[in-house]
């Protein structure tokens, strides 16, 4: 890619990575996916895995962890994968030509 190319080119990382916790920090920065989280279907699962006829209280701790463990960690992936994307996109820059791809989907923000 060349200069002329470029339309934001691009910070360090470890300037990208402040500047993604910042935004975080602030609530400016979302995780999209854990955000949609429902406690209560959380709490329902639970409930379904220790009404089982497990007698012993770590077997019922592992069921209630592997309960929590379905519904968090497919959201929790796609959530780094916004993160991964949003950091690459910071240190890799933007040509000119994206940014006016982004107008055309984003009127008024850029």
């Amino acid at each position: 890619m060349s200069e002329s190319q470029i339309n934001f080119p691009g910070l360090e990382t470890e300037q990208a990575i402040k500047l993604i916790i910042a935004a975080m920090n602030s609530g400016t920065l979302k995780l999209p996916f854990l955000s949609g989280l429902d406690p209560e279907a959380v709490e329902n699962e639970i409930r379904k895995f220790s009404a089982t006829s497990l007698k012993t209280p770590e077997n019922v701790r592992r069921c209630e962890l592997a309960a929590l463990a379905d519904q968090v960690v497919p959201l929790a992936r796609l959530d780094a994968l916004v993160i991964l994307t949003f950091l690459l996109t910071l240190t890799n820059g933007v040509t000119k030509e994206e940014a006016e791809r982004l107008s055309f989907t984003l009127p008024g923000k850029f």
